[in-house]
């Protein structure tokens, strides 16, 4: 896998083999024991739980000594602002969501490109937290159109049942100048809660309000280390211009080949993924559909 600096690549793939062995890359190295009634050489699998599932999950393969084959490569794709609180969030509530496409959910994900959509002049967004925590940043991305829907006017609320709340910042006039556009805020009076909800109360105009992401922040700097390359059954592209989000080609499922690129030059992981148990012959043949995603 080479990529920019910046990206973070999301692949989704439907594997297809016939008397297949092994199939390598920069990315991943897959293979599979399959076959199918008409033809017991062969293998296929769109990841369905009726097909094959994979034998590893997130597996670097190693060499003869021992050694990952995986270098320049982060398995964690969202690492977010310093003191980031996104792997925390537990449940996330909205006061509306009427696209199922364009959901809550969508505010943690750290990927721009998805967003959450409201219907009603006022709007909050609520994430619960595994612990309570002290927010002393958090950040607002705009979301990919219609600049009218930017949060304007807002506040940040905290609570620790979720029934008495206390304000911990409030904006008002803020504006986004670009799409996908990512603005930080310091927390005017931090306090730990278990419970936070944005209260959105204006936006330039109209009836609704839309926002690609919120993350939360604490005064954590720790840089987290880096993780594999990740390899793995998912939901497919989070966005198509062409298809629909959240499912794979031939049915619900996709598998996942996602990391990012740490460094300048060769950046590449051989992931183990199916149980190789085929024999190779000079008519074998491998195919796969990738889909790439790339978020900023």
């Amino acid at each position: 896998m080479h990529r920019p600096r910046w990206g973070v690549a999301l692949v989704s793939v439907s594997l297809v083999a016939a008397a297949a062995a092994v199939a390598s890359g920069g990315a991943a190295s897959a293979a599979a024991r399959g076959h199918t009634a008409a033809d017991p050489a062969a293998f296929a699998s769109s990841f369905e739980p009726d097909d094959p599932q994979p034998t590893w999950t997130d597996t670097v393969d190693r060499d003869a000594g021992g050694n990952p084959r995986s270098s320049g490569v982060d398995g964690n794709l969202v690492v977010g602002m310093p003191g980031s609180l996104r792997s925390h969030v537990i449940a996330i509530a909205v006061n509306t969501q009427p696209n199922a496409n364009e959901n809550g959910n969508n505010l943690n994900d750290g990927d721009p490109a998805t967003k959450w959509l409201a219907d009603t002049p006022t709007s909050w967004a609520q994430y619960t937290l595994d612990a309570p925590a002290t927010v002393v940043k958090y950040a607002l991305t705009s979301a990919n159109d219609a600049p009218e829907r930017d949060p304007r006017d807002w506040t940040l609320e905290g609570s620790a049942d979720g029934t008495a709340w206390t304000t911990v910042d409030t904006r008002n006039g803020v504006t986004f100048d670009q799409r996908f556009q990512t603005r930080t805020f310091d927390v005017a009076a931090p306090a730990s809660f278990k419970i936070y909800r944005l209260n959105i109360t204006g936006h330039p105009s109209g009836n609704l309000t839309q926002l690609a992401d919120l993350e939360l922040a604490d005064a954590n700097t720790t840089t987290p280390p880096p993780g594999d390359m990740q390899s793995r059954i998912g939901k497919g592209p989070a966005s198509s211009p062409t298809a629909k989000a959240g499912v794979g080609y031939s049915g619900l499922k996709a598998f996942q080949i996602s990391g990012r690129h740490l460094a300048e030059g060769r950046a590449y992981s051989y992931n183990k993924v199916f149980d190789v148990d085929l024999t190779v012959t000079g008519d074998t043949q491998l195919s796969y559909l990738v889909f790439p995603e790339f978020n900023r």
